[in-house]
């Protein structure tokens, strides 16, 4: 089995991601890290897995999004159940109660795709079933998956959160044109609190903008994002935090163990490091004021 490395975590798989379109990406972080806990994810190939997908539908309901539906299994393990279409094959993730173990049922053959005019490999759902897996089970094991950008400069890490829209992956470009970050997540980072310190680490999937890097750094701050016609910083408390945190944090709202487990981390959070509301337009002079507001407060 291969071992790829992230915020912490090590993902163990039989999978051989070459051999399903869009997969390359993974590869990236396959370089060995230091891990406290082990995801461990198998792959079955069946020749007909709509039969899988129907009857996995008819398990008690957990939640329903408009790509899959989570449903629970006798073992109080979920199902992760996503019907396919004529361009995606239909598959159907098991994991046990704390996620630590996963299971993808899926079809392999190959489908027609309209913008390439040609057929092309199946894709796995990488970035759907599996990625929720395991972000819930980061819920049982110290972390908190993030809607936000991540950049670092002089070796710590910054976040922007703010709604879909908000500019945040733009205020990410910003500090990497302006002021030579790297920029380490576009959409998804995970934090988790080890040894008393927050770090935010770059995951193996990522929103429209595709940046995701075997990362990780202390955090130096959060920023809330808000457009403007100027640009203005200032810190807000930690009862401000928590209502942000709690609308930017991705949690695994079935699961009762997995809420306990994330919610005081979320709540520390709020406490533990500095947030800051900036109002701001898309330009390099909101950057430089973050950056001299967040590193340089004593010059």
């Amino acid at each position: 089995m291969d071992s790829y490395y992230f915020a912490d975590y090590r993902l163990l798989t039989d999978i051989d991601f070459g051999q399903w379109e869009g997969s390359d990406f993974i590869r990236e972080f396959a370089m060995p890290m230091a891990y406290s806990d082990t995801f461990t994810l198998r792959c079955i190939v069946e020749k007909e897995i709509e039969a899988r997908v129907r009857e996995s539908l008819n398990l008690p309901l957990l939640l329903q999004t408009n790509i899959y539906s989570l449903h629970r299994l006798p073992d109080s393990g979920c199902a992760f159940v996503k019907p396919g279409t004529e361009q995606s094959m239909g598959c159907v993730l098991t994991s046990s109660p704390d996620y630590s173990e996963m299971t993808l049922h899926t079809e392999y053959r190959s489908l027609w795709s309209e913008r390439l005019g040609r057929m092309r490999l199946p894709s796995l759902p990488f970035s759907s079933v599996i990625r929720c897996c395991v972000e819930a089970g980061m819920g049982l094991r110290v972390g908190v998956p993030m809607h936000a950008s991540l950049v670092e400069k002089d070796g710590e890490g910054v976040l922007f959160l703010g709604p879909s829209g908000m500019g945040k992956s733009t205020q990410a470009r910003l500090w990497k044109s302006a002021l030579d970050a790297d920029f380490i997540s576009g959409d998804r980072p995970g934090l988790r609190l080890l040894d008393g310190r927050w770090y935010a680490y770059g995951m193996p999937w990522d929103g429209k903008d595709g940046i995701r890097r075997q990362r990780g750094v202390p955090v130096r701050g959060l920023v809330v994002l808000n457009q403007a016609k100027e640009n203005s910083i200032c810190r807000i408390s930690a009862m401000e935090a928590r209502t942000v945190l709690f609308n930017q944090a991705i949690i695994p709202v079935w699961d009762d163990k997995a809420l306990d487990g994330m919610m005081p981390l979320i709540s520390r959070l709020s406490t533990d490091l500095p947030f800051y509301r900036l109002d701001c337009l898309p330009d390099a002079a909101a950057a430089e004021l973050t950056y001299k507001t967040l590193f340089r407060q004593d010059s």
